[in-house]
């Protein structure tokens, strides 16, 4: 049964410590890849800290994003069940924003070398189709190492429970 308060209360009220919660799920997510690259016993290099770094992009987007879906559909709700929903929308939606973060990353690098050594029609053809499938090749290929067993679990979970700090 949805309370009368809960409808009452507009959503853009809770944004500001939504987006603190976001920072932190964030910081949370670069933190779990951190901690896998060093348990897999990479070196730190410009490669590992770009995939920290898009992990915490996709962790503050998703997040933010799960939370705020879940306490638009969740409204009225018990807190576990939208800490529930938020979970899901974490599990849904960290990969996609994964993947779009780490293809603007690797798009932009493509770039920024194209325009330095001179790119043709056939180049920019070139250029688009390795923005798009080459990303999603690596994080398909190469994602389940820095993610599982625990990684992407604990990301999941850190969005779920932090639904329940509002609440």
């Amino acid at each position: 049964m949805i309370s009368e308060a809960a409808l009452r209360r507009p959503v853009g009220s809770t944004l500001p410590a939504t987006a603190l919660r976001a920072f932190a799920i964030g910081a949370f997510s670069a933190g779990a890849v951190a901690l896998r690259i060093v348990e897999r016993g990479e070196p730190f290099n410009e490669r590992t800290i770009a995939l920290v770094a898009v992990s915490a992009f996709a962790g503050f987007v998703a997040g933010g994003l799960s939370l705020i879906l879940a306490n638009w559909c969740g409204r009225g709700y018990p807190a576990p069940r939208v800490a529930l929903l938020a979970a899901a929308f974490g599990f849904c939606l960290f990969p996609a924003f994964f993947l779009g973060g780490f293809s603007l990353q690797h798009g932009g690098a493509e770039l920024v070398y194209s325009l330095t050594n001179g790119i043709d029609a056939h180049g920019l053809r070139f250029l688009a189709s390795r923005m798009v499938f080459e990303p999603t090749g690596y994080v398909v290929i190469f994602g389940p190492n820095y993610f599982f067993p625990w990684a992407y679990p604990a990301i999941v979970t850190a969005i779920g429970l932090a639904a329940l700090i509002r609440r």
